[in-house]
C-alpha cells in the first residue's frame, strides 16, 4: 500500500539491522585494536549519523568483533523525512519514529537510553543519567573509540518573534505539537472562522510539510 511504498527507506534501516554481519570468508578481516578484551565503542546521538555508523560497524567482519553501544536521550528514532506524515495524522507514531529497541532487535547493538552528563577522554569514559528524563542515577561506560552525532537543536531565537508564535519542526515532540495544532486549526474550520498557515523553508521538509498541511486541513485553510 501507501506506506509500504512511502517508508521503504525505513524498512531498509529495519533489514540492516537484522542482517547478520559478513564472515571472514565473506571479505577482508578488520583489526580493530591488538587488545585481548573485547573492544568497545560508544556512539553519542541516534540521529542518521549515529544509528547508521552503529549498524555500519554490526557488518563490519572484525577480527575481533567490538560491542557497539548506542546512547540517545530519546527511546525513538526520528525518521525525519517522513515526520510530515506523523504530523498530519496519516501514519502513526511506531511507523514515523519506531523505538530503538525494536530498530536494533538482534542486531548485536547495545542501546542505553540516556543523557551523556560528560565526557573524561584522559580514562575513556563516559557519564551518562539513564531514564526518560536524563535525571536518574549516573554511571559510566568505558569505550576505546567515541563517536559523537549528537545533532543540533532548532534556534528560534535568532528571528524576532519566531520563539513566541512558530513551530519548529525537527524532532517527535514538534511534530506531535503540531498535529495537534492542526486539529484545533480543525475546530476553527468547522466554526467558520479564517484559518492562515505559512511555512517558512523551501526545502524537502517545508515543501512536503506545507503540502500535505493543506491537504490536511482542505478548502477551509490558506497554506
Amino acid at each position: 500500500g501507501r506506506l509500504t511504498t512511502r517508508f521503504g527507506g525505513l524498512s531498509s534501516l529495519r533489514a540492516s539491522s537484522s542482517m547478520a554481519a559478513p564472515s571472514p570468508t565473506d571479505s577482508p578481516t578488520l583489526d580493530f585494536e591488538s587488545k585481548k578484551e573485547t573492544p568497545r565503542v560508544c556512539i553519542v546521538g541516534g540521529g542518521f549519523g549515529g544509528l547508521m555508523t552503529a549498524l555500519g560497524l554490526a557488518r563490519m567482519p572484525w577480527r575481533q568483533t567490538p560491542q557497539v553501544t548506542l546512547i540517545d536521550d530519546k527511546d525513538r528514532f526520528v525518521f525525519t523525512p517522513l515526520l510530515y506524515e506523523l504530523a498530519c495524522d496519516f501514519a502513526g507514531e511506531d511507523e514515523v519514529c519506531p523505538t530503538f529497541r525494536d530498530l536494533l532487535r538482534n542486531s548485536g547493538i547495545e542501546f542505553r537510553q540516556a543523557k551523556v552528563t560528560s565526557v573524561d577522554v584522559g580514562n575513556r569514559q563516559v557519564a551518562i543519567a539513564e531514564g526518560d528524563d536524563g535525571e536518574g542515577p549516573v554511571s559510566h561506560l568505558n569505550y576505546d573509540k567515541l563517536v559523537v552525532s549528537a545533532g543540533f537543536k532548532a534556534k528560534t531565537e535568532t528571528v524576532e518573534g519566531a520563539t513566541e508564535h512558530a513551530l519548529p519542526f525537527y524532532r517527535l515532540d514538534d511534530a506531535q505539537r503540531l498535529r495537534e495544532e492542526l486539529r484545533r486549526l480543525d475546530r476553527r474550520i468547522q466554526a467558520g472562522q479564517p484559518v492562515r498557515v505559512c511555512v517558512v523553508g523551501g526545502g524537502y521538509s517545508g515543501v512536503e510539510l506545507g503540502a500535505n498541511v493543506k491537504r490536511r486541513l482542505g478548502g477551509g485553510a490558506d497554506v
